[in-house]
């Protein structure tokens, strides 16, 4: 009950489902279309990312459906995607620094 109260008083709005199916369509297309497997590995654990909190936020959800139906909305490719991609990057970057901190912080105990 306190967290929703904190993020109202950040000004950070909580993800929704729809949030996190841009960004899971944003990491398919990008890995359909990168040809450097390296890269493709990455943006596939991007992918994975969002559709694990699809999963959690929502157990059963219809993922095809749910791209088809993004993919093929008008105008999405020329103006949602390109918003999509910099909000759906700035959240991964910050989990994923989150997670380096944590992994720093867990050496230290290990350490010690």
């Amino acid at each position: 009950m306190f967290f929703p109260v904190l993020l109202a008083a950040s000004g950070v709005a909580p993800a929704t489902i729809e949030d996190d199916l841009h960004c899971a369509a944003l990491f398919a297309l990008v890995a359909g279309m990168s040809e450097d497997e390296a890269k493709k590995r990455d943006v596939v654990s991007g992918f994975l990312y969002y559709v694990g909190k699809l999963d959690g936020r929502s157990p059963g959800y219809d993922l095809e459906s749910g791209l088809a139906a993004l993919l093929t909305q008008p105008g999405y490719m020329t103006e949602v995607l390109p918003k999509d991609a910099d909000r759906c990057a700035a959240e991964l970057t910050s989990r994923g620094s989150d997670l380096e901190k944590i992994g720093e912080a867990l050496k230290g105990r290990a350490k010690g």
